[in-house]
């Protein structure tokens, strides 16, 4: 199970680009932190939900990467992304079918029974058949999005216009706008859900093609200016609805505020953090463990409720095994992924959970990485 390492490398200069890795580190710290309950942290989370951007952040990232020379070779880039993110997919659905038997055993029912169906098509359509890994549904709309758009530019490559990109961003949108209408027309299972996941999730690609080929040149604002106007226009947001948006794309439950919404809260949000990447890149953009969390960031979306797990199951030995506590509720632990047990149920100890949910799958990756370079080795292949 190869690591799906982020490549950060300018397409124009091949430097790393430390704003980035600083953008997957952030990303993935709230995608952790919001499945366990705000993860005892709040950064900023009162007045920009992660669940408003945090998507659409990998995407935008993704799309700010992409390389037209792509497209003289779209057979290779499909195979790439297969080998890179639909085969480590099902590999790890693998592992996490025969770790929920495992656990049934010791009378465990998350994630059972196992079934052909939830090796196969559910891996597509839904992400949760093994509930452990299912962080890992947003694999195949990332997957379906870059395939979709690298035909969609081989199609109209010959289109030469100053507006081309916004004509493309016009087009995504008008399919995002689509998709998200789907879901408020019951499009929330099965292979309608998959699209609706595509189709909402699209936009935010071009986002950030958009900006590396247009828009990057003119952001030259003052930080003070710049972070007034987000605050202003959110601000504005959140007296309209009472709230901050937010939106959960699994479902997908994403109409609710509007069918033009995700896109501009997932659009503020991204700027915000992009301009905070940015100021902080010559603090920690080469920090180690800034590193490790966007090189990682493949494990950690599939990985991170085994964290809460591993962790869990710490608490529940000393409570139940050794201080017979009795406050863990064992039922819950061995029947609901959600169940999360905090020391005397303070928040603030959620931050444990949090760090169990990016370090083990960082671990396991690093595990993982060793392993395939001395079997590289041995064997003297390529993998």
């Amino acid at each position: 199970m190869p690591n799906r390492s982020v490549n950060l490398k300018s397409s124009t200069n091949h430097k790393i680009d430390y704003r980035f890795k600083i953008l997957y580190a952030i990303g993935m710290v709230m995608i952790v932190a919001g499945h366990c309950n705000g993860g005892g942290i709040n950064i900023l989370a009162d007045w920009f939900p992660y669940y408003s951007f945090h998507l659409g952040l990998f995407l935008f990232a993704s799309g700010y990467f992409y390389k037209e020379q792509n497209e003289q070779h779209i057979g290779q880039f499909v195979i790439k992304k297969i080998k890179h993110l639909i085969v480590p997919l099902f590999l790890w659905n693998c592992f996490y079918a025969i770790f929920i038997s495992f656990l049934s055993l010791f009378g465990f029912s998350i994630g059972t029974p196992v079934t052909l169906e939830k090796l196969t098509t559910l891996v597509l359509t839904s992400g949760h058949q093994f509930l452990f890994n299912l962080g890992s549904w947003f694999v195949v709309p990332l997957f379906s999005i870059q395939v979709f758009n690298i035909l969609f530019r081989k199609i109209t490559q010959k289109i030469e216009s100053p507006y081309k990109e916004w004509l493309i961003l016009s087009i995504y949108l008008t399919i995002g706008v689509f998709g998200v209408y789907l879901s408020n027309h019951g499009w929330i299972t099965g292979w309608q859900r998959m699209f609706v996941r595509f189709a909402s999730l699209l936009p935010f690609y071009e986002f950030g093609i958009l900006y590396h080929s247009k828009l990057e040149k003119h952001d030259r604002i003052s930080n003070i200016w710049y972070f007034s106007t987000i605050l202003i226009i959110q601000a504005i947001i959140v007296a309209i609805f009472h709230r901050p948006p937010s939106f959960i794309y699994a479902n997908p439950d994403i109409a609710k505020y509007g069918y033009f919404m995700p896109f501009i809260s997932g659009a503020i949000g991204i700027a915000l953090w992009l301009r905070i990447a940015k100021i902080l890149e010559p603090a920690i953009g080469k920090s180690k463990i800034v590193n490790l969390i966007a090189d990682n960031s493949f494990s950690i979306m599939v990985n991170h409720f085994l964290g809460f797990f591993i962790i869990n199951s710490f608490y529940g030995l000393l409570l139940t095994k050794i201080f017979h506590a009795g406050r863990f509720d064992v039922a819950t632990f061995k029947s609901n992924i959600w169940y999360l047990y905090y020391p005397s149920g303070l928040p603030q100890f959620q931050i444990f959970h949090l760090i169990a949910g990016i370090s083990i799958p960082i671990l396991i990756q690093l595990f993982l990485n060793n392993i395939t370079r001395i079997f590289k080795q041995r064997f003297k292949i390529s993998i």
